[in-house]
């Protein structure tokens, strides 16, 4: 029988085995533990990157799906996707591949998931997906683009940048620089020869837990 837990945590009732995640590698992943047995957890996934929740543990076909973020290069960090992977750490698969912050309701008997899209650059959409392999079955909304845009208005982009920080911290080996990801729109009369200030607003951050923590709160705020 299926289970779901949207939390950290997963049960295995048939097996008596417990599914939960654990930064004691420094980067939040998934482990398995078994009640039986005297020896170290089963670590399913790892890498530079950080799970959030556990949607599914699927326990006929052995296999757990779970939301993430921070894995897929090229995109923003802060974005999270959903993933499975088999209980025995192998066949880590991606199941919504757009390039944006997802967010999925499983369905009851966990055959589906509505996976809920959107960039601050891109118009929302909710697709309704096939949880085994996230094909899509179909497209449930779909956001137009804001009016202001369509005017010529300039969508929120993202800006990288090194910045020197105004207090060093002790344990920053990078002599006060950091990468900075923050988001701003620019103003539609800019011109490539005119300046604009920037005011940076810093919000408590721990660099792995919250590295993609986009969706439910930025560290970092952008005012021109």
């Amino acid at each position: 029988m299926s289970t779901r837990e949207r939390l950290s945590i997963g049960f295995l009732h048939e097996t008596g085995e417990i599914l939960w995640t654990s930064e004691r590698d420094g980067w939040n992943h998934l482990y398995l533990y078994c009640q039986r047995a005297n020896g170290a957890p089963l670590q399913l996934t790892s890498g530079p990157w950080v799970i959030h929740k556990i949607e599914l543990v699927d326990e006929k076909n052995r296999r757990v799906y779970f939301l993430a973020g921070g894995r897929e290069k090229g995109e923003d960090p802060y974005q999270t996707h959903i993933y499975s992977v088999s209980l025995d750490g192998k066949g880590l698969t991606l199941l919504t591949p757009e390039n944006a912050t997802h967010a999925g309701s499983v369905s009851p008997d966990g055959a589906y998931f509505v996976d809920n899209f959107s960039r601050p650059d891109l118009p929302g959409a909710s697709v309704l997906r096939r949880m085994k392999d996230g094909s899509e079955v179909r497209t449930l909304e779909k956001e137009i683009q804001a009016a202001c845009w369509r005017r010529g208005g300039n969508s929120p982009k993202h800006f990288r940048e090194r910045v020197r920080t105004a207090r060093k911290m002790s344990m920053d080996s990078s002599g006060g620089l950091r990468t900075l990801i923050p988001r701003g729109s620019i103003p539609s009369s800019s011109t490539s020869t005119r300046g604009h200030k920037l005011i940076l607003f810093r919000k408590r951050f721990n660099p792995r837990s919250d590295a993609a923590a986009c969706k439910r709160s930025p560290n970092w705020a952008l005012s021109l």
